[in-house]
């Protein structure tokens, strides 16, 4: 069926991990299909304080990556060729970083609700210090496998310096940009959601098309990739600072709270 065939395919698994998802929930958590129309709506309001910010924000990423394809097919198709294997190398290699603010963001929220600041800070130090060690780690696999991963995929000409650019310099960058995912749960669970769809397009705009425009007219290709990243990182300074302002402020309210309420 050729390229239909893999559309079809990946329709038939995206319902399938859906089936299963569901199947899993109502059997491990006792989910209940009801129809009753008042708590649908009581719950979606609930749902979509969180849900709408996290939906602004994606919409954000599809842009940048669009600006970065259309510069990047000045250089032909070996330049894409080196995107698409770039994008399943960063799927692979910092898969955990993308897992971050699903996995931080209930922990967050669990401890907060029990009170245990203490608890919530310890989890994002611990956590900024995982992604540190992680995206270290990747980034030296990524130095010293990069020409064996072109090699693998028959990379070659610009489409081989591209890659290997991203493999030099991009894991660095990744570090940083790993670090963002812990101020996405950390502004998603301290009343400040909407900070992460503004990061994202400030990302997606002020961090990509500057950037990516300046890599391309310095270095060609191999520099526009490695130019988005380093706009991202950017973006996620400001981000990680904002972050650790808004938990710090976050705290000292809370334990105002307290000895307001003790007296």
């Amino acid at each position: 069926l050729g390229l239909n065939g893999a559309g079809v395919a990946f329709a038939l698994s995206a319902c399938v991990s859906a089936s299963l998802g569901v199947y899993w929930v109502r059997k491990r958590v006792g989910l209940v299909l009801t129809r009753n129309l008042k708590l649908l709506r009581l719950h979606a309001v609930r749902t979509f304080r969180i849900a709408l910010p996290a939906m602004a924000a994606n919409l954000a990423t599809p842009i940048g990556l669009a600006y970065l394809v259309a510069s990047l097919s000045a250089f032909g198709t070996s330049a894409l060729a080196a995107m698409t294997v770039l994008d399943r190398v960063l799927q692979f290699s910092y898969c955990a970083f993308f897992a971050l603010p699903g996995a931080l963001a209930p922990v967050l929220g669990q401890n907060i609700g029990a009170q245990r600041d203490d608890r919530v800070s310890a989890a994002i130090v611990f956590t900024r210090r995982l992604v540190v060690g992680y995206g270290l780690t990747v980034w030296l696999i990524l130095v010293l496998c990069g020409a064996m991963i072109a090699d693998l995929y028959q990379l070659e000409g610009d489409a081989r310096t591209l890659f290997l650019a991203f493999c030099h310099f991009g894991g660095g960058l990744w570090v940083i940009i790993g670090l963002d995912f812990v101020a996405i749960a950390v502004f998603m669970t301290m009343n400040r959601s909407w900070w992460v769809p503004v990061f994202a397009w400030l990302r997606a705009t002020a961090g990509t098309v500057p950037f990516v425009y300046a890599g391309t007219h310095w270095f060609g290709s191999s520099g526009a990739f490695p130019g988005m990243l380093a706009g991202n990182a950017v973006i996620a300074l400001i981000s990680i600072t904002t972050a650790s302002l808004t938990a710090k402020r976050f705290f000292t309210s809370r334990a105002r709270a307290k000895c307001a309420g003790a007296h």
